[in-house]
């Protein structure tokens, strides 16, 4: 941790293991599974003829005299491989400048950096949206290939003030800034939105390989034990504050609510075969642990 408080991010320069599971349609080569006829993959894939792929650098003379049926040379053929998008979809709203070691909006900024890193390893292209109840469109970046991109959309996070909610936000304002191919995109939120909002969100990027990250504290959902009394609230989003004596019942329904909250946007995301990802720390041993899982 920097002596301002705010996290030391080039900590956060790792190489994750993050993993594409569909074929990927484009021209520029890169380490995925394409849907080209041939690429430049270091797997072997067939042999073809090379009238089909006519390729003399690719000439198997073994496999061309081991076949006698073969009335012309024989190349190999590995399989194709190509780049994606890897675009992380970011809720800046006034919730996330909460928490309890450290505000959500750190998190974000270690999630920005860890996969920005990760993207440009992989040969991959990285792009960062976000939002509040509008478009931030100072914290739109096309999708790119940089070393230093997450770096760069991270420090600029842990600047940022979070000024408006999030609960009336429009996905239209934040769909067309996405990649008309499919991508991988990271939703990264606490997800206190409207079940239909979410929803809806949903359905209009179900076109991508979507991984939701929700940014959720363990007392978020589990109230401090011996923790009774008069308390001074104040709400992340509205930022209205009000003294709620706490008793044992109240307690216990704050942890109902929270607990059956939790559950609802866990269907949600399971009725869009998602796979939602829980952190309270984004550390790269925490993350890789939890994209692994979310794979099944």
């Amino acid at each position: 941790m920097e002596k301002s408080g705010r996290p030391d991010l080039s900590g956060m320069i790792e190489e994750l293991n993050y993993r594409v599971d569909f074929k990927v349609k484009s021209l520029h080569p890169g380490k995925w599974p394409s849907m080209g006829r041939q690429g430049g993959g270091y797997s072997f894939d067939r042999f073809e003829r090379l009238s089909n792929f006519p390729d003399f650098r690719k000439i198997d003379f073994l496999a061309t005299s081991r076949n006698p049926l073969a009335n012309e040379p024989l190349v190999r053929v590995n399989k194709p491989v190509a780049r994606i998008d890897l675009v992380m979809l970011a809720d800046l709203s006034l919730s996330l400048s909460c928490g309890f070691s450290e505000p959500k909006l750190f998190q974000i900024a270690k999630l920005a950096t860890l996969f920005g890193h990760t993207a440009y390893r992989f040969g991959d292209r990285f792009g960062f949206i976000a939002f509040d109840n509008k478009l931030l469109r100072e914290f739109y970046y096309p999708p790119v290939r940089s070393a230093n991109i997450g770096l760069q959309i991270g420090r600029a996070l842990l600047d940022f003030q979070p000024n408006a909610p999030s609960t009336k936000l429009s996905i239209k304002d934040v769909e067309q800034f996405l990649p008309l191919k499919k991508s991988f995109v990271l939703l990264v939120s606490d997800f206190y939105l409207d079940p239909q909002s979410l929803g809806t969100i949903l359905e209009r990027v179900a076109r991508h390989r979507v991984v939701p990250i929700i940014l959720r504290h363990e007392r978020e959902r589990q109230w401090p034990r011996g923790l009774f009394g008069a308390l001074r609230l104040k709400d992340s989003e509205n930022a209205a504050s009000r003294t709620v004596f706490f008793s044992s019942g109240i307690i216990n329904d704050f942890e109902r609510k929270s607990k059956q909250n939790e559950e609802e946007i866990r269907q949600i995301f399971h009725s869009h075969s998602v796979e939602p990802i829980i952190l309270d720390e984004v550390t790269p041993d925490r993350l890789l642990e939890a994209l692994d899982r979310s794979y099944g």
